[in-house]
């Protein structure tokens, strides 16, 4: 179902997923109210909705949604605005399963390519769900098993076979560093707010969105948490007690220096369609900071982090993937464990607790 007050974006939408095999749309609407009411009756799957409308906005009806159709998903559609990245924030921290920008340009049939893309690639999850919950069907591809698919995470990948990849000892980790993307603000949310005050190793996050949606989220997170959150920008210095989010439409490294880690960010091409990517971030933890490193890799389509965390294992660090059932979209960590490099597989709610037990593990004799 289509939902945006526009009714030229209403027809935009609708052509660019006429044809998408398997799917149908059943029904559209131009506010929130004759949204619901018609959600009521056609409980559709999956709802694409504008962010900002006049009246109610998606956000309100959104947290209807939920409520009278908990089983429908919602995607969100937002434009470019920083109003309309806070919005979508809290949108999805409210329980919408993503978000997709409205093209912008004046190449339609670019935009819609693009668009058609976006949102094919969120209905394929979606409708793997709906098929494996309603018992037909093969099953999904591990890359985009949902959270919520009833297949538990097998046992195989709970550590590395011995020997897969060369390890060095680790000691008391001097960074943490953490790849996300599709249901990365909820995620986050959960991790950073039980982390307590006292945490003494600095984080650095890179969360999959466009740019001043990082900065949204940024803000959003440290309002929730006894650290300081804040997006990175070029020669900040991170310190214990903070946690630096890449900033969208950058890759963002990092670099040691006498005065804590310095984030080096640039507008170097994205990797493997990433910018920022998981691979750079963590490459230059490895780079930098050896086995004192600790990485996670968390909720995502793709496998954004795979060749970052192979880096920092190889180096002896520390590699902690969300376990199957925890993820909005089991992509990102599957690809890192199906490839031999995970030590841990920890659910959400253990996320937390797991890297503060790591770090206060004690420095081991001999290294630095």
């Amino acid at each position: 179902m289509i939902v945006d007050d526009s009714p030229v974006y209403r027809r935009f939408v609708q052509q660019t997923l006429e044809g998408l095999q398997g799917h149908r749309i059943v029904g559209q609407a131009s506010d929130g109210v004759t949204a619901l009411q018609a959600i009521a009756t056609l409980r559709p799957d999956v709802i694409t909705l504008d962010v900002e409308m006049p009246g109610m906005s998606g956000l309100e009806v959104l947290k209807q949604i939920k409520q009278i159709s908990p089983q429908t998903e919602v995607i969100m559609l937002s434009s470019l605005t920083l109003q309309s990245a806070s919005l979508t924030i809290q949108a999805i921290e409210s329980g919408a399963f993503d978000f997709v920008l409205k093209p912008q340009g004046t190449d339609l049939e670019s935009n819609r390519r693009k668009l058609h893309k976006e949102l094919s690639e969120r209905f394929q999850v979606i409708s793997q769900n709906v098929t494996r919950n309603s018992g037909g069907g093969q099953p999904q591809p591990s890359s985009s098993r949902p959270a919520w698919s009833p297949t538990p995470t097998p046992t195989r990948v709970a550590a590395s076979p011995p020997g897969n990849v060369p390890r060095r000892a680790m000691g008391s980790p001097q960074i943490i560093v953490i790849g996300i993307s599709t249901g990365g603000p909820q995620a986050l949310r959960s991790v950073v707010s039980q982390l307590p005050s006292d945490f003494s190793v600095p984080i650095a996050v890179v969360q999959h969105m466009p740019p001043l949606f990082t900065r949204s989220l940024a803000e959003e997170l440290d309002r929730i948490s006894p650290l300081q959150v804040f997006e990175g920008t070029a020669g900040d210095i991170l310190r214990a007690g903070q946690i630096a989010i890449a900033p969208g439409g950058f890759q963002m490294r990092l670099q040691r220096s006498a005065n804590g880690i310095v984030l080096r960010v640039n507008d170097d091409p994205p990797e493997r369609s990433c910018r920022p990517s998981v691979n750079v971030l963590f490459r230059s933890a490895a780079e930098q900071f050896g086995g004192r490193a600790v990485g996670v890799v968390m909720t995502g389509m793709g496998d954004d982090g795979t060749e970052g965390s192979r880096a920092m294992r190889e180096q002896g660090a520390h590699i902690l993937a969300q376990d199957a059932r925890s993820c909005v979209v089991y992509g990102m960590p599957c690809a890192v464990a199906e490839a031999g490099l995970v030590d841990e597989v920890v659910g959400l709610n253990d996320v937390a607790s797991k890297l503060t037990a790591l770090s206060r593990r004690p420095v081991l004799a001999g290294r630095s």
